[in-house]
């Protein structure tokens, strides 16, 4: 027999299965039979079949997908041996069982299980929060949230709105049970999001103490600006026309939800570097998929020098921030310091080391520089190796061949031995002096006199960035930080490895390809403007400054620079769903006093947000969605004047989901006429955003999200689910690990239903045979003579009287002959009277 050991090594079982697993693996092994077999699979989100016994994989715990860890074994099962499942877990799932008993029982295979049981007597947990999909600004509506418990006790809750808290209070647990009720009005429109915490000193499990969700305003079009001016004329504009125009100038509050249901976006001066991790994908998505309109506004912070060349965001706008070698005015000497330490071999989605992905950035950052820049590349552990000394860039593809090839040798960073050598490699260099750290911000040691040799570099006219490879939150992130702002540059903070590349591309086009001129500059227009307004149009003669970038093939532009390098001031196209503007000058602050002068300064932000603001679907469609637990159901409405048009072509529906790199397109099913249904399963803590596609029009929907925290929520039905599922296959609960074995399948008999039919179909066809013919096989007539010689030959003592006995004798043939003769002429008698 062939065991499969399926062991539950989610985040709540994990810890509680440890101490146990070592003694069960030996309880199982020591009742193997000689030829039986065992097959342990570790799981988790995770499947992972381990290689040898005592070897387990490292598995992401943060589900437990019991239900896929069955399919998975039983897809491994050989046909040809028995077959039997044990699970190891506590029984909380957070997948489903369905339509597993039909396989089991089809397969003939039984599932045992053994369940770890820990105490969870003073554990309290959010068992809901709810409220309502949608209202209308101003409208009141009810926050209700449940909570659940073993015991009896008081805990203390906390209720966040768009993560500012607006209460907070004490409750009791009464029979195990308790619930909270407030009711709330917003008046802006767009997604909010509520978020309830709960503590309690004696509380064993931490994981199940919070529940988020999100809420709709429906208000007017909404359009969301970016900016770091506090009087920005955007807004004026924007209102003048009734936009619902939402500002921010902290960009940490910015999240997923913030881009739902908007028409815009604008930019106006804000670097890349202080947004959140993660949102410029989504500003992609919303701009591309969805049909978003997205304006770019220039400046000191803004295009190449904001740090965006080679941004999730680079493919939509209109223009190209890469700067030509020759329209360079400055030498650059960059000193990139890699963290090489142990927790860099680590191998990250793709198949690739967080070191290897470093390295890719580093390589790219080289091969960004120019014939006269210069590098150097320290890989730094517990001390600095200078893997490329400071090198003037003669040879390029050699150097990032090199940088490509540092490999992780374990222990720690010490940051400040890291900077110590930069700054040998950097001293005397004319140009511009530049440091990039690359490190982890859970693993940065060593300070030393960091603030001293800052202050040196700083002397010495070095700056220093850093790149920061974890979160905000991690404990050496303070550290990373101070660094970044004593070095006067910037920080970023990434916890995905594959973004680092692009990373290190923005903060090299930052610092070496510096593009913000700086000058008045005269400008040009043309007649490409008549494409979006009519009327007489006086464009500005001069710009203060102004971001040098290039028109990309396929979009426009009205006005450029009367320079050397005829540059687009004001350019724009369509991309994918939607549409992309870039204003290549600063709209406000310090270098737009010749701009704001512009008569028809107003008319023209007024006329291009307009023309860049997405469009209103079209009357006629309509998305419900409901969400079930970690399922959504998805409906799309059309009425009659669509019908002929989507029998000739569907509408198509694609989702982008937070844990997955590429788009994907979900089927439809037509439920009733005119509706159109789907069914979208979410993996815990994962969050989608979507796009109906309806010709040249776009539906966009979500955020959705699942419960992040649904591997703590101890459903009980759970452990229930998988009892009945063992029972329903003929397995059970397994009480002494070594009794898995006792209860060995007897041996399957072979099914000859094939062999049968295929012997029937034989019979049929000679029968039809025989009846069409009349064919019959003729006995052949055998002597006593020939008998005789054949039994001779053959050395057999067989009597003549047994061998005679055998055969018919010559008589009975012959009358056996006349007697089918007489039959036939009384055939062709009667054939012939029934001619007369």
């Amino acid at each position: 027999m062939d065991l499969y050991v399926l062991v539950d090594r989610s985040d709540s079982a994990e810890s509680y299965l440890e101490k146990k697993i070592g003694e069960w693996e030996e309880l199982i092994k020591s009742e193997k039979g000689r030829h039986d077999r065992i097959f342990y699979l570790d799981y988790g989100r995770d499947i992972l079949p381990r290689m040898k016994q005592n070897e387990r994989e490292l598995i992401n715990g943060s589900e437990t997908l019991t239900g896929q860890a069955i399919f998975k074994a039983l897809s491994l099962t050989q046909t040809d041996r028995h077959s039997k499942l044990l699970v190891l877990s506590d029984g909380f799932g957070t997948d489903s069982l369905d339509g597993l008993v039909n396989k089991l029982q089809k397969q003939g295979i039984s599932l045992d299980y053994r369940l770890i049981h820990y105490s969870r007597d003073k554990d309290i947990q959010v068992q809901s929060l709810s409220l309502p999909e949608r209202v209308m600004p101003g409208e009141k509506f009810v926050i209700e949230a449940r909570f659940v418990g073993v015991s009896d006790q008081k805990f203390n809750y906390t209720l966040l709105r768009d993560d500012q808290e607006v209460d907070r209070g004490t409750l009791d647990l009464i029979r195990g049970r308790a619930s909270l009720r407030k009711s709330d009005v917003l008046r802006s429109g767009g997604f909010h999001k509520y978020e309830l915490r709960i503590s309690s000193p004696d509380d064993q499990f931490a994981g199940n103490n919070r529940a988020e969700t999100l809420i709709e305003v429906k208000g007017g079009p909404r359009v969301i600006l970016l900016s770091t001016y506090k009087n920005d004329p955007f807004v004026e504009v924007l209102r003048r026309q009734g936009f619902d125009v939402k500002i921010f100038n902290e960009f940490r509050k910015l999240n997923e939800a913030t881009l739902a249901g908007a028409k815009l976006l604008i930019f106006n001066n804000v670097p890349a570097w202080e947004l959140p991790d993660g949102f410029l994908e989504d500003v992609r998505f919303f701009t591309k998929e969805q049909g978003g309109g997205l304006i770019m506004a220039g400046g000191q912070f803004s295009f190449g020098m904001g740090g965006y060349f080679k941004s999730p965001i680079d493919e939509v706008l209109p223009v190209s921030m890469e700067l030509k070698n020759e329209h360079r005015k400055l030498r650059s000497n960059l000193s990139i310091v890699m963290d090489r330490s142990g927790s860099m071999g680590m191998t990250v989605k793709g198949g690739k080391t967080k070191m290897e992905l470093a390295n890719e950035g580093a390589a790219q950052t080289i091969e960004l520089l120019g014939a006269m820049d210069s590098v150097s590349v320290i890989a730094v552990d517990t001390e600095a190796h200078a893997i490329v000394p400071q090198t003037v860039l003669k040879d390029a593809p050699e150097i990032a061949s090199q940088a490509r090839r540092v490999k992780s040798q374990g222990g720690g960073i010490y940051v400040y031995t890291g900077l110590e050598e930069s700054w040998r490699q950097l001293e005397g260099r004319e140009g511009q002096k530049h440091v990039i750290l690359f490190s982890d911000s859970n693993d940065s040691e060593e300070p030393g006199r960091y603030k001293e040799l800052l202050a040196d570099m700083k002397d010495e006219g070095m700056t220093v960035s850093v790149i920061a490879l974890g979160e905000r939150t991690d404990v050496d992130s303070p550290f990373l930080i101070d660094i970044a702002n004593r070095g006067r540059g910037r920080i970023f903070f990434t916890d995905d490895p594959l973004s680092l590349p692009s990373i290190f591309a923005q903060e090299t086009v930052t610092v070496a390809r510096s593009a913000f001129l700086k000058e008045v500059t005269a400008t040009k227009s043309n007649r490409e403007w008549s494409k979006i307004a009519s009327g007489n149009w006086q464009w500005p003669g001069q710009v203060d400054a102004y971001n040098l970038s290039y028109l990309k093939e396929g979009a426009s532009k009205t006005l450029q620079t009367e320079d050397y390098y005829k540059a687009p001031l004001v350019s724009w196209w369509k991309v994918g769903a939607g549409r992309s503007v870039a204003l290549s000058f600063p709209t406000a602050g310090q270098y737009s006093d010749l701009l704001r002068k512009w008569p028809q300064y107003g008319d023209f932000l007024q006329t291009l947000t307009r023309w860049t603001a997405k469009p209103d679907v079209p009357s006629g469609l309509s998305l419900r969605y409901k969400k079930q637990g970690s399922s959504v159901d998805i409906q799309f409405h059309y009425s009659h004047k669509w019908a002929d048009r989507f029998s000739r072509e569907m509408p198509s529906l694609h989702i982008k989901s937070s844990l997955e790199s590429e788009m994907r397109e979900l089927t439809w099913r037509r439920l009733l006429p005119g509706v159109f249904s789907t069914r979208l399963d979410l993996s815990s803590g994962e969050q989608v955003s979507g796009v109906i596609r309806a010709g040249e029009h776009a539906i966009p929907f979500g955020p959705l999200r699942s419960d992040r925290d649904a591997e703590w929520r101890f459903d009980p039905s759970g452990p229930d689910q998988l009892r009945m599922l063992s029972e329903m296959s003929g397995g059970r609960e397994v009480a002494q690990l070594t009794e898995v074995w006792n209860s060995k399948p007897t041996r399957r008999l072979r099914d000859i239903t094939p062999y049968f039919l295929t012997l029937a179909l034989i019979l049929f066809l000679y029968e039809l045979y025989q009846s069409r013919t009349g064919f019959r096989f003729r006995k052949s007539r055998v002597s006593e003579a020939s008998i005789s010689v054949l039994v001779d030959d053959l050395d057999f003592a067989t009597s003549k009287d047994e061998s005679v006995a055998e055969v018919k004798s010559e008589e009975a043939i012959d009358k056996e002959e006349a007697d089918e003769k007489n039959t036939a002429e009384q055939r062709r008698s009667r054939f012939d009277r029934a001619k007369l």
